[in-house]
């Protein structure tokens, strides 16, 4: 029997109108339930939809108690520059979007970390599964947080400087500082990968470029509200000196006055190892390590952002052949996983009691390709 094929102009307009298709429906499912959302984050609402609201009404951004009683405003004024027009939204609406465009990152993440757009289907669907039943990641989509879109702004800026593309690498990367400390080895990171590439008037080109973006995306805020300086001041000196999953904060819980000197050298060391990584790595493959190493160095971190062991973690899932190798790194995965819940349901789950995360991750990681080393050492012998 004569098997039935679509002559090739009907194929591809048959695949352009499902493509289309596909795409309205999508579109149409995300104003559905973006018109239609009553969910609300408290991140999100507290440092971007509330500060975008009242600064579309020529209020204070950085004072929220003619919105809420309870909150306060502490991401840097970037975000609220490029995004303020999410303040013509509702608060449900804003989170329902954030919620959606933060699925759809983590997916991305995944697509970039694993080195393709076409991924092999069972790494994929394992990664993707991975992701969103981790606890952090849980966390992050659940408050309306901005490191997975930091993520994923840091992964493009490294990119296109890859590409000697400085300006826009320069605006994504003042645009992901909006929470500075994520920043903290990825940004000196990428500015020595190009002192060393393209030398020093080239870098400090970098950092000029990154300034004028830095200054043209608060724009808006000198606009709608000049004072607004003096209330991100004054929204920062009151935020609570709460106790967080950092080295930085538990060791000076844990020895007092004595627990800075403890930290700044363990900092100094993280440091160094990773300027040692961008000095020796490809700076698309550094970056992971980098972003990795943030959530053991930061000085300031919640739990929602140890998602910035993911992407390294993805990547290795694509790039590890041995088959010890992926059990070791799904193993400890794993490990990790429970060590969360058990935190969870045999502590009081305060959020300084997970400052193992990172370090139990990142780890993992690294264990996982010593073996891959190993064995690609033994085999060659």
């Amino acid at each position: 029997m004569r098997r039935f094929t679509i002559p090739a102009p009907l194929g591809r307009q048959y695949r352009t109108f499902l493509n289309g298709l596909l795409l309205f429906i999508m579109g149409s499912s995300i104003l559905w339930l973006v018109a239609t959302s009553r969910f609300t984050t408290w991140d999100l609402r507290n440092n971007l939809w509330g500060p975008a609201y009242l600064l579309l009404r020529q209020q204070n951004p950085y004072d929220l108690s003619p919105l809420f009683e309870l909150g306060n405003a502490v991401w840097m004024p970037m975000s609220l520059g490029f995004f303020f027009p999410i303040g013509l939204l509702t608060e449900q609406q804003s989170s329902m979007l954030w919620l959606i465009l933060n699925i759809g990152i983590a997916l991305l993440i995944v697509l970039i970390a694993g080195g393709t757009v076409r991924p092999r289907l069972l790494p994929f669907v394992f990664c993707v599964l991975a992701l969103f039943l981790y606890p952090p990641m849980i966390s992050h989509l659940r408050a309306g947080q901005y490191t997975l879109l930091a993520i994923l702004l840091m992964l493009a800026s490294v990119y296109l400087v890859t590409k000697s593309q400085y300006g826009l690498a320069a605006l994504l990367l003042a645009l992901a500082l909006a929470k500075p400390q994520l920043g903290i080895l990825v940004a000196p990171g990428l500015l020595f990968h190009i002192f060393l590439r393209d030398g020093f008037k080239k870098a400090v080109w970098f950092c000029v470029l990154l300034l004028f973006w830095i200054i043209l995306l608060t724009l808006p805020l000198f606009i709608f509200y000049p004072a607004w300086p003096s209330g991100l001041l004054t929204a920062l000196q009151n935020n609570p000196t709460w106790v967080h999953p950092s080295l930085f904060s538990l060791f000076q819980l844990w020895f007092k006055q004595f627990g800075l000197w403890l930290w700044l050298p363990l900092f100094i060391i993280l440091f160094a190892v990773n300027l040692r990584i961008w000095q020796k790595m490809a700076p698309q493959t550094a970056v992971y390590w980098s972003l990795a190493l943030t959530g053991c160095a930061t000085p300031y971190v919640w739990s929602y952002d140890f998602v910035l062991q993911l992407p390294l973690f993805v990547h290795a899932v694509f790039s590890l052949q041995h088959r010890l190798s992926q059990i070791v790194l799904w193993l400890g995965f794993l490990f990790t996983w429970g060590f969360i819940y058990w935190t969870a349901t045999h502590t009081n789950a305060d959020n300084f009691r997970y400052w193992f995360v990172p370090w139990c991750l990142l780890l993992t990681i690294g264990a996982a390709y010593i073996v891959e080393k190993r064995r690609f050492t033994h085999g060659s012998e």
